[in-house]
């Protein structure tokens, strides 16, 4: 047979497959590459991957996914058939770096040449440049295979193992792959990962489960077709399809996984990289392909962005999409007509037409056309009304939104159509019902109550956007009050997220405050809610801006949230009063009664001091009144009612004429009943009245607070009254206390937002101090200065801090500049030693820049005005020796919002030019780290105490580290010298005190000798704590963690004298290396957190590390 007979031969054997595919069992063979067959792969592997292209005669596989990117951009590489071959028959040996040199020694030296050249892109390898001069290097030498694999095992121990824990989960599907891939776990994006056949069935998989876990259980209705179809084809289409798909799932996940702010920074990032990386690469004359496939892409990044950021950001992404929009649907003379010679696009068309992005971008554009208040992107012609069927168009299995009122909404835009005619088509519009017989009727029932829901959203749309009506007519309110009423039916259900646009519609007509309330609850619900393209949450701003505005009965009616949620109060305090009280007292009329906070004065003076309300009267009530009382009657249920009638009525004080002169009077009855969610209002001089009437009622058993210095007492005459009222027993004080406490405990969402709002202002406070002590920082010997060796005056007015004084004047002036009324405590603001002092409340000494003079007696040496721990030189146990420079300030200081506290501490460097010294930096490094380490832990059942622990031990063996410790950790465990430096408790609970509902955050403390409710013994404490008492000793919070508890997170380490001084002789502390931290006094760290169902959320914003502080103290930002 000739040479050329030969050749066309081989070419012929070269395109025939072999007659049995490969056995997964057998071991790897080279029979494709010698033999020159096409290789078909393993048993039960699909013939042609789901990612892999066809490109022109070679097979285009996804070479890598860098995720180690802030966003996951997918890189391909070409790859010869014969490379192909090796790397099918290859897929169940490790895929990881280091699986080149693992399987180097089973290959020909020619055709290791041939499978290093697929890796030989410095751009797109998993190796890097140097790894690929190595591999070069090695290929040239005489002993070739054998010294390039010793090599490139030698770079494979220093790799970088780090993986996904997205992608072990998807690797679930083949049991075998599990035991072959030792990976360790991390909490990151990946490394460049090689992808081979079975690797883009991990990716393929793992998107699959992320897409169908958070998409498909929020849909409308299921869908007909499975949702894996339609994601299967989509990412088959294009690698960077298969990106941002993959970007998707890495949001899903990590939205799951990790409290909001850290995921919301974290996602951030990646989408604007994804969109720089990929997007910013734009062909100058894309195809029709190209441009769907962008289309897509500027349309996923919108829809992540609505999740990750608000409805505004996503916006942006989808204005940018609105040219490849209009490019697409001007290829398709299906979607467009001509009118007076111009194209119009035909909106009833695109509803129904089978082309995903298109419909996708219509449904965007309309439905934040209708949130925002501004005109669609595209101009549409509605046409038509589209006939729908069942089933449904996909979009309406999607979001529940009927395909006409999309399209009532498009004639309403363009005035296309008299309101008259669009009213009757809502009007008669009938819901379809679902024909699948196995499925809930309860689910039937909520979706109908849904798109009953959108018909009155359209109705309300209709009447104020083209009759030009407001909010005050008739039709409007009676489809408001028909919204009002779905709401209640759709509680709690997963298919609720579908009423956000009816909630803001009809949270813009509502006029009263129970409706608003319900509106407002709604709304603030659908917060942690990632699906819905539009956040409810979003819009709350816009309300509370409309509802402020509105004037009613002629006087300006502002509304509070702090009174939106007393209902919601009062309803779960009763909750809890009656399943603390006995079965006997139960069957009674139950009769709360409650004294405001009276006016305050200065001692021997008329003049008033600021009104605090007391914060159990404030939860039930919302009241801020001076002098105010509170009655709340609870009925015991009839067999008509549904449970226990309850009645507030809150009684304020008249106004005085004479007194009008000098204060501000009191609100009218009219006033109050239109701020303050109570059945009744009343004057303060009918309450006994009142309440006498009440008792003689029935069988009645009255709860009161305890008459101490904590709570204000009940009107002298009463109290008298009521214990020698001979047909009840005298008003009980054992129950009231614990059942507000427990109602407290878990916050609601209006609580919730103040609390946010508190440490917002907070926040930015301690950022202002940090910005002022580096404004000119750089002064010779540490002072403020313009530059030259002069020190400039302080001009008035000019923000300058020098003393512990001027921190706290800056930043209580910061929190009143922003609306905040009160400091939630006492500012703590202590510099240097002083900081040892956990509650240190003089600040009133000056920052020592260098050593103390004559001259400068008031810096550490003058007594501190009577207080009791007067800093006379010997607080620190340094004799007379002064302060010295360089030092820290520990600012522990939060403001209140609307009654509710915050609680954040900071501690930073002065002097040394805005740096910390190197001791100082050490200990606030290891401080940062028990409070990351605890913060990271929190999540619903964790027990308190677990995280307390922890913060000791990450302490001791800090301590280990630097050396200040010595001996066998688990010694220095159980001497509990730990607690020398880390005395007190990691946290507390906050709310409208700073630290919030102790006889609930530590039932223990509760005992029968106090007179109020004796809980027993704490079961939940565990077993362990007793091995280290004081480690707990001055815990505030001793629970498991639950859902909606709001609490601080302040770890910190103090050198103090006094606590020192028992551990002076302990053979575990070096006490000579000691002596060298002892002046940087105290660090501490405090952030206030949020309990959600996934974990937790941080509100306080200010920044931590060591780069962020010094930044600012230096005066370099």
């Amino acid at each position: 047979m000739s040479s050329t007979e030969d050749s066309v031969l081989s070419d012929l054997r070269s395109e025939l497959p072999r007659r049995k595919k490969c056995d997964r069992t057998r071991p790897v063979c080279e029979r494709c590459t010698k033999g020159r067959f096409k290789c078909l792969g393993y048993d039960n592997d699909p013939l042609e991957s789901p990612l892999t292209e066809k490109v022109f005669g070679s097979t285009r596989t996804l070479g890598r996914l860098d995720i180690n990117d802030p966003a996951p951009t997918p890189r391909c590489v070409e790859t010869p058939s014969a490379t192909r071959a090796v790397q099918n028959q290859s897929s169940s040996r490790l895929t990881g770096p280091n699986a080149l040199s693992r399987n180097l020694d089973d290959v020909p030296s020619e055709d290791a040449k041939s499978r290093l050249e697929s890796f030989n892109d410095s751009e797109n390898s998993i190796l890097s440049a140097g790894a690929l001069e190595l591999m070069a290097k090695s290929l040239s030498k005489p002993q070739g295979l054998s010294t390039l694999a010793q090599e490139l095992r030698a770079f494979d121990g220093v790799w970088p193992q780090e993986h996904s824990q997205s992608l072990v989960r998807a690797r679930t599907f083949d049991p075998g792959i599990g035991a072959t891939l030792p990976l360790v776990i991390q909490a990151e994006i990946p490394r460049s990962l090689n992808v081979n056949a079975r690797m883009r069935e991990s990716y393929f998989t793992f998107i699959l489960s992320e897409y169908e876990t958070h998409r498909l259980r929020k849909f409308f209705r299921s869908p007909p077709v499975p949702i894996s179809r339609g994601l299967a084809q989509r990412m088959k289409r294009s690698n960077k399809m298969l990106g941002f798909m993959y970007l998707g799932a890495k949001v899903f996940e990590v939205l799951t996984e990790k409290p909001k702010d850290a995921a919301s920074d974290c996602c951030k990032k990646w989408i604007a990289n994804f969109d720089r990386q990929v997007m910013g690469r734009a062909s100058s004359s894309p195809s029709l392909q190209e441009s769907e496939d962008r289309l897509t892409g500027l349309l996923e990044l919108a829809y992540l962005t609505f999740l990750v950021v608000d409805t505004v950001a996503g916006y942006a992404f989808l204005k940018r999409a609105l040219p490849l929009f209009l490019q697409l649907v001007s290829s398709d003379p299906e979607l467009w007509s001509e009118k007076g010679g111009q194209l119009t696009i035909l909106l009833p068309r695109i509803l129904s037409t089978s082309r995903y992005e298109i419909r996708r971008f219509v449904f965007y554009d309309m439905m934040c056309s209708l949130a925002l208040g501004v005109r669609s992107l595209a101009e549409y012609d509605p046409g038509d009304p589209p006939v729908v069927s069942y089933p449904p168009l996909p979009m309406e299995i999607f979001h529940g939104i009927p395909i006409e009122w999309i399209h009532i909404i498009g004639h309403v835009h363009t005035h296309a159509s008299d309101w008259s005619n669009l009213e009757t088509q809502t009007l008669s519009w009938r819901p379809r019902i679902s024909d699948i017989w196995g499925e809930e009727s309860v689910e039937v029932v909520l979706r109908m109550a849904i798109q009953e829901s959108w018909r009155h959203t359209t109705l309300i749309y209709i009447y104020m956007g083209m009759c030009g009506v407001n909010s005050s007519d008739r039709r409007v309110q009676a489809s408001v009050r028909q919204i009002i009423r779905l709401i209640r039916v759709v509680h709690d259900s997963p298919m609720d997220v579908h009423l956000s646009i009816p909630c803001l519609i009809a949270g813009i007509a509502a006029r009263y405050e129970t409706q608003r309330t319900l509106i407002y609850q709604k709304l603030l619900s659908f917060r942690n809610t990632h699906i819905w393209i539009l956040r409810g949450a979003d819009f709350i701003p816009v309300l509370r801006h409309l509802w402020n505005g509105l004037i009613q009965n002629s006087y300006d009616a502002p509304i509070s949230i702090t009174t939106l949620s007393a209902r919601l109060h009062t309803t779960k305090t009763i909750e809890k009063l009656l399943g603390f009280l006995p079965d006997g007292d139960r069957v009674k009329t139950q009769i709360i009664l409650l004294s405001g906070s009276t006016t305050p004065f200065r001692n021997d003076t008329d003049r008033e001091m600021p009104l605090r309300q007391e914060s159990n009267f404030f939860y039930l009530t919302g009241c801020d009144v001076a002098n105010s009382h509170l009655m709340i009657t609870v009925s015991p249920p009839t067999v008509a009612s549904n449970g226990p009638e309850v009645k507030s009525t809150l009684f304020i004080p008249r106004e005085d004429p004479l007194e009008t002169m000098w204060s501000p009077p009191p609100p009218t009855l009219e006033a109050a009943r239109s701020t303050h969610e109570v059945d009744v209002i009343a004057y303060s001089d009918e309450f006994d009245k009142h309440v006498a009437g009440a008792i003689k009622a029935g069988e009645t058993a009255v709860h009161i607070l305890p008459q101490t210095i904590q709570f204000p007492t009940l009107p002298a005459p009463l109290l008298v009254a009521l214990s020698a009222s001979g047909a009840n027993p005298p008003p009980m004080i054992k129950y009231l206390l614990p059942a507000l406490h427990s109602a407290r405990l878990i916050k609601t969402e209006y609580e919730i937002e103040l609390i946010r709002q508190a440490n917002a202002i907070s926040s930015r406070a301690h950022e202002v101090i940090m910005r002022v002590l580096g404004k000119d920082v750089k002064e010779v010997g540490g002072r403020v200065s313009t530059g030259s060796k002069e020190v400039t005056a302080v001009m008035p007015g000019q923000w300058r801090i020098e003393k512990e004084a001027e921190a706290e004047a800056i930043f209580v002036a910061s929190c009143r500049r922003e609306g905040a009324v009160h400091q939630a405590y006492m500012p703590i603001v202590a510099s240097a030693q002083h900081a040892a002092t956990l509650h240190y409340c003089c600040n009133d000494r000056a920052f020592a820049w260098g050593p103390v003079n004559s001259e400068r007696q008031d810096l550490a040496t003058q007594p501190a005005n009577g207080h009791a721990h007067a800093h006379n030189g010997t607080q620190n146990g340094h004799g007379n020796e002064p302060t010295l420079a360089p030092q820290v300030l520990l600012l522990d200081a939060g403001c209140e919002w609307r009654n509710y506290a915050s609680d954040i501490t900071r501690t930073t460097p002065v002097g040394n030019g805005g740096k910390f010294t190197p001791e100082a930096r050490a200990i606030y490094e290891l401080v940062l780290k028990m409070q990351e380490e605890a913060i990271d832990s929190l999540k619903p059942g964790l027990h308190w105490d677990k995280v307390q622990l922890q913060c000791h031990l990450t302490l001791i063996d800090g301590f280990l580290e630097l050396g200040l410790f010595k001996g066998e950790r688990a010694d220095i465990i159980n001497s509990e010298i730990s607690s020398a430096f880390f005395p007190h408790g990691v946290g507390h609970s906050l709310g409208l005190d700073v630290h919030d509902v102790p006889s609930a955050s530590k039932p223990e403390a509760v005992t029968a000798s106090s007179s109020l409710l004796a809980l027993g013994p704490n079961i939940t404490i565990p077993i362990e704590s007793a091995d280290h008492p004081s480690f707990y000793r001055y815990l505030r919070l001793r629970l498991p963690l639950a859902t909606g508890m709001v609490l601080t997170v302040e770890p910190g380490i103090y050198f103090s004298p006094h606590l020192l001084a028992p551990v002076r002789s302990s053979p575990y502390i070096d006490h000579e290396l000691l002596a060298k931290y002892e002046s940087v006094g105290g660090v501490r760290i405090e952030d206030v957190l949020w309990i959600t169902e996934t974990g937790c959320q941080n509100f306080t914003m200010t920044g931590k590390s060591v780069e962020w502080i010094e930044k600012l103290t230096s005066g370099q930002a």
